[in-house]
């Protein structure tokens, strides 16, 4: 083939460029009146009807842009002298782009490639290889300045014999593959169940259609577990046994009727970050796990994670505080 598209890296970030080479190998003059760069993007499902075996597919396109490289290499607007030219390249991909996605039924493929048009405008060669986007990392600051963010939730779980009341805390809801914060899960228990273990796992479910319809597409609701359940270590305390007040008294019998267990959350580094597409989103949950003293384990959804790419938080310290205490001050 006289011509070859290769890039620089393999994988680039949203918001910067894509960077590469045609190469151009003819023994003779080719008539040409344009090259232009190209680079698209797509979703992609394939869904499998459990009944039938059936399957669907469907792709849908996510951003398309092209690049006139005919400058540098057509001369005159008519031809491409004959022997070997490599012609460079330097496409921005902006901000905003969904990172590349490869996993059961779903995927986002990324494709640079190139066009070559003859007089009448028709395109006579072209060819493209995949690129592996990745999304731009973002900002996030849970919690202003170095204070150590601090988020409860607190969910009733009904069930036949009675209720559990959770009450969760974790340091953010906003993760990034492979970071591990801290999880508090205190369970009030209003049932005659007893409490055995507690352990805790993030979940990543995809929700996909193989049509551009919902009305008419199969959908399907997939889990995928990174790994069995954490454990979770049960806080030890030591209560004040009688009290005057009864009011006092309510509150420690209330709080003699709960356990705290504390925990990490570590997310997996293959985790996909969360999308939100037409054809599908990738969402992900935290999920604790009670072990009573019953046959059936109780699997409760507590309360959902986002997944992102993170800038690294900037190092705090005291004079930025300052600097910024004092220009508040400021006479304007």
């Amino acid at each position: 083939m006289p011509f070859q598209i290769s890039l620089t890296h393999d994988t680039f970030e949203a918001g910067t460029s894509i960077t590469g080479t045609i190469d151009i190998t003819s023994h003779e003059a080719i008539s040409a009146k344009a090259l232009c760069l190209t680079f698209k993007g797509e979703e992609r499902t394939r869904c499998i009807d459990p009944d039938s075996k059936e399957s669907a597919e469907a792709v849908c396109g996510l951003h398309s842009m092209r690049q006139d490289l005919s400058s540098s290499i057509i001369q005159g607007g008519r031809r491409i002298k004959a022997g070997k030219h490599r012609v460079p390249f330097e496409m921005f991909v902006p901000e905003g782009l969904p990172q590349t996605v490869s996993i059961p039924h779903t995927r986002v493929t990324y494709f640079v490639g190139f066009e070559l048009e003859d007089r009448k405008g028709r395109v006579v060669e072209k060819g493209e290889t995949t690129v592996n986007i990745l999304a731009e990392k973002l900002v996030h600051h849970p919690c202003p300045y170095h204070r150590e963010p601090f988020l409860e939730f607190v969910k009733k779980n009904r069930f036949k014999k009675g209720h559990f009341v959770i009450t969760t805390t974790i340091q953010d809801t906003v993760l990034e593959p492979g970071e591990v914060v801290g999880v508090s899960v205190a369970v009030r228990n209003r049932s005659p169940l007893k409490i055995k273990k507690v352990k805790i796992m993030l979940k990543q479910h995809t929700h996909a259609t193989a049509v551009n319809n919902e009305r008419e597409g199969e959908r399907i609701l997939t889990f995928h577990e990174f790994k069995e359940y954490r454990k979770m270590k049960r806080k030890r305390k030591k209560w004040l046994r009688g009290t005057d007040e009864q009011e006092d008294f309510d509150d420690v019998q209330e709080e003699l009727d709960s356990e705290e267990h504390d925990g990490e959350l570590r997310v997996p580094k293959n985790a996909t970050l969360t999308y939100d597409g037409r054809l599908f989103d990738v969402k992900h949950d935290l999920y604790i796990l009670i072990q009573t003293d019953q046959k059936d384990d109780i699997e409760i959804r507590l309360i959902p994670i986002e997944l992102i790419r993170k800038e690294p938080k900037k190092e705090f310290r005291e004079e930025d505080e300052d600097e910024e205490d004092s220009d508040s001050s400021g006479i304007v």
